[in-house]
């Protein structure tokens, strides 16, 4: 969860940023930062996802190798 929250306000700070360098066409004439604005957000719900994933296989082959136990005690997949 911390990684989107990170990165909508990496996507706050950029419109920001954008607004105060371009002005308020900036978002309407530059199709450059919609895509951009957008993919921060994206991009912290992918590694959101990875991270999910990673730790659930992660427990998924602890249970196979007693070494990889400690590592899912906090995936969301371990209880």
């Amino acid at each position: 969860m911390l990684p989107i929250l990170v990165f909508m306000l990496a996507a706050a700070f950029f419109g920001i940023s954008v607004y105060s360098v371009y002005g308020p066409s900036a978002l309407i004439q530059y199709p450059w930062v919609d895509a951009v604005f957008w993919g921060l957000i994206a991009t912290g719900i992918t590694i959101t996802l990875i991270n999910d994933w990673l730790g659930c296989a992660l427990c998924a082959l602890g249970r196979h190798i007693d070494r990889l136990r400690p590592l899912c005690r906090h995936a969301p997949c371990s209880h």
